[in-house]
């Protein structure tokens, strides 16, 4: 990629985000920041539940309560103009904050779409239940993050594709709109 650019993450649950992002951050050199492991570090911090339910909620309470705030102390340490890849953006008004703090470096956001059964399968090889996968399906951020965040992308990628080849893809078109 020619010039440094913010790659943020979109997606359901199991979509894909985690494995995309990494395979994006060596291809492009760029850091990967993840919001579900910055929301673990608060729930460790407060002493609280580290189960998936419980981050879910918290994220949630974080955003709602304060998203100025929440996103100015995710981002305290990032330096935007190196470039950086963030994993699991869940909602619109932390977007709008990331488009605030990456002052004039490009922001490109890359929706996820994958099969609810591939979804569904994943999940359950990383051993949930699939009453803990209804739950989680089911939690206020997982309804509806596609119907806020789809409009909102500037890339669409499948997410049964190989991560790989989507990151390729994923920075040829950032090439092209930055």
């Amino acid at each position: 990629m020619p010039k440094p650019a913010i790659i943020v993450l979109a997606s359901r649950i199991g979509a894909g985000k985690s494995t995309l992002a990494q395979a994006l951050g060596l291809l492009s050199g760029y850091r990967v920041f993840s919001f579900g492991q910055y929301v673990k570090q608060i729930a460790l911090t407060q002493n609280t539940s580290v189960n998936r339910e419980a981050l879910q909620d918290l994220g949630e309470r974080l955003v709602a309560n304060d998203p100025e705030s929440f996103t100015q102390e995710a981002f305290s340490s990032i330096d935007f103009c190196a470039g950086i890849i963030i994993d699991g953006l869940r909602h619109k008004s932390v977007l709008e904050q990331i488009r605030l703090l990456a002052n004039q470096v490009p922001l490109i956001v890359v929706f996820i779409r994958t099969d609810d059964r591939i979804r569904t399968d994943r999940l359950a090889a990383r051993g949930m239940s699939l009453e803990e996968i209804e739950r989680a399906e089911n939690h206020i951020m997982e309804r509806f993050l596609e119907q806020a965040l789809l409009p909102l992308a500037d890339i669409v990628v499948d997410g049964a594709a190989s991560p790989d080849s989507n990151a390729e893809a994923i920075l040829c078109r950032a090439a092209n709109l930055i």
